[in-house]
């Protein structure tokens, strides 16, 4: 690149990082109690903004446009597309698999596709540095047919399609930790070589969306290029870092992909409910920090729906501009039984050396 560097290269210009919200996303919400609302994007967007003279790096920009039927239609069958355009008309609905709609819910979705379609084009067209869009709906587990997991249109896949036709881009690696297996985009790319599908998510053994193993590498011209790390319960910062280093990076170094695409779940975060990782503020400082020196890259947000996501959104930003933000958080990492904090960094090395097997026949690992 001529006028950019990335945070940790040798000094030159100054980091821009653009920053995506499109309002449009709250006409998409829920009948009743759901931990997937509004809400939890708003917050991270009033927050950033409020903070928005400390962050000199940070461009917010909420004029994005809907992604069009023609982007869609490059994942989405037809046949579900018009499945969704008719299940919106009955007005505010539950489809299952946690999935529901209101009257904007399309809207909305074309919206979330539009600000990730924007994001990568604008970071592969050098306007910025890094991307993080606020893509709500999620999208990561939602397949070329089906909804499922709050997730309507797969953002992440819709905007590779389009940056690939475009010829914006060739090789994207995608690199998730969100809680969840990102299962949906998994499958939507399974027979790709063009695409590198990396999650690291909870066990899905006893954890939706039982799907995304170890096992799961990949078929026919794609086998090698999908990888499923599952993490148990209690992993936490170190054993991320021991995943990071001794396989994403390795695999990016050799993949050499023209952008990597982070897909961002704040529920592996110690305090989300019901999930049972440990990730910190420190941690995904660290993982965007590793993943932004490794080129160009752009975040989409999936899942989360703790009180701390507007503090980790400001982690997030500070950590693609290369900046720290200390964060006071009520978790000590001790706090665990050393047999428990052995057994969990044991049944890590196993996997990871179970996964570097699997996958030496395609990398050197």
């Amino acid at each position: 690149m001529k006028n950019m560097i990335y945070p940790g290269s040798i000094t030159g210009s100054v980091v821009k990082v653009n920053l995506y919200y499109c309002s449009e996303h709250e006409l998409h919400f829920p009948s009743s109690a759901s931990p997937e609302n509004p809400d939890r994007i708003k917050k991270i967007h009033r927050y950033l903004v409020n903070r928005r003279e400390n962050l000199p790096f940070l461009k917010i920009l909420e004029n994005v446009k809907p992604a069009t039927e023609a982007d869609l239609l490059r994942i989405h069958e037809a046949s579900y597309l018009e499945f969704i355009k008719k299940a919106v008309e009955r007005g505010n609905t539950f489809l299952g698999d946690s999935t529901y709609l209101s009257r904007g819910s399309i809207i909305a979705a074309e919206f979330a596709a539009g600000a990730a379609i924007a994001a990568c084009s604008d970071v592969m067209e050098e306007k910025a540095t890094y991307g993080y869009a606020l893509t709500r709906p999620p999208g990561h587990h939602a397949t070329a047919d089906k909804f499922g997991g709050y997730c309507l249109f797969n953002n992440a896949a819709i905007a590779i399609a389009y940056l690939q036709e475009m010829r914006k881009a060739k090789r994207v690696f995608i690199c998730d930790w969100d809680a969840h297996a990102g299962n949906g985009t998994m499958r939507i790319f399974y027979e790709c070589p063009d695409v590198y599908k990396f999650s690291i998510h909870r066990d899905p053994h006893d954890f939706y969306p039982h799907d995304g193993f170890l096992y799961q590498i990949g078929h026919g011209e794609g086998r090698g290029y999908t990888a499923n790390m599952e993490m148990p319960p209690g992993a936490g910062d170190e054993e991320y870092m021991m995943v990071l280093d001794e396989l994403v990076i390795p695999l990016i170094k050799q993949y050499s992909p023209d952008l990597i695409l982070g897909l961002n779940g704040f529920d592996a975060h110690f305090s989300e409910p019901n999930v049972g990782l440990k990730l910190t503020a420190k941690g995904y400082n660290v993982i965007v920090s590793k993943l932004a020196k490794m080129g160009k890259m752009v975040i989409l947000q999936e899942g989360g729906y703790n009180q701390n996501n507007p503090v980790l959104a400001h982690v997030i930003v500070n950590a693609l501009a290369g900046k720290t933000v200390e964060v006071r958080e009520d978790f000590d990492p001790l706090s665990s039984a050393v047999t428990g904090t052995q057994k969990t960094r044991k049944v890590v090395e196993e996997k990871i050396g179970e996964l570097k097997g699997a996958l030496r026949e395609y990398f050197n690992l």
